[in-house]
């Protein structure tokens, strides 16, 4: 009967260290899989480090006050490249999830991107060059633009399209202040080329007329769409 009672008890001892080893390891397992999904926070301050130490200058440029160089006469000169779009306002353009993603591993976004793929010591990287991205970008206020020019005319379009850096990858005008790229369209005489009611659905949402089209959505206002639209007539 003894016998029959420590074995009892031993089994119930062993059957509870059982249950507790398997509880912490639910409750192990649990916390680190929440760690693992925490969202990456990105610092912009280690990300202008990270983009002038991988040469992204090489390609790119950012008008940013970290990647001006000293020049012998005591003045400044922005460094950067143009084999790649300016991206002073890339922000604007796209979403920081966007940029992560690209910058992590651009050909998962865009499979025939001439961008390289960086060795990156971890996401963290990435994330704090995604970051650095973001925080160049300026909106402009749309409202004080069209009020001050009178409406939504021809010079708001302009000061607009200069605003939201469209030349990053449209040629607009001739020599090398036209800007572009040659993968995209050359809007320097697209006025004899479109018309307004398409100029309109293109940008209130791009992918409405071509799905997954490479032009992002800008989220314009109806009065900024009227005022770029008019402005990109006048192109002719």
């Amino acid at each position: 009967m003894k016998q029959q009672k420590h074995d009892s008890m031993r089994w119930t001892g062993i059957w509870y260290v059982g249950a507790a080893v398997l509880l912490s390891g639910m409750f192990l397992g649990g916390t680190i899989g929440f760690a693992e999904e925490q969202p990456l926070v990105g610092d912009p301050v280690k990300g202008v480090e990270l983009y002038k130490k991988s040469l992204c200058v090489n390609c790119h440029i950012i008008d940013h006050e970290a990647l001006y160089e000293a020049q012998p006469d005591g003045s400044k000169l922005l460094a950067g490249g143009r084999v790649g779009p300016t991206l002073t306002e890339v922000g604007l353009r796209r979403s920081e999830d966007h940029l992560f993603e690209f910058v992590n591993e651009p050909r998962s976004i865009y499979p025939e991107t001439p961008m390289p793929q960086f060795p990156w010591e971890n996401l963290q990287q990435s994330a704090d060059i995604a970051a650095f991205l973001m925080s160049t970008a300026t909106p402009p206020d749309v409202a004080a633009v069209i009020t001050q020019h009178g409406g939504a005319n021809i010079a708001a379009g302009e000061v607009l399209v200069n605003a939201y850096d469209c030349r990053a990858c449209h040629t607009i005008g001739e020599g090398e202040a036209g800007g572009g790229r040659a993968m995209y369209p050359d809007l320097t005489h697209v006025g004899s080329k479109i018309y307004r009611e398409w100029e309109h659905i293109w940008l209130r949402n791009p992918d409405d007329i071509i799905e997954g089209t490479f032009m992002p959505d800008f989220n314009l206002s109806e009065d900024a769409i009227t005022a770029i639209t008019t402005y990109l007539e006048s192109l002719k």
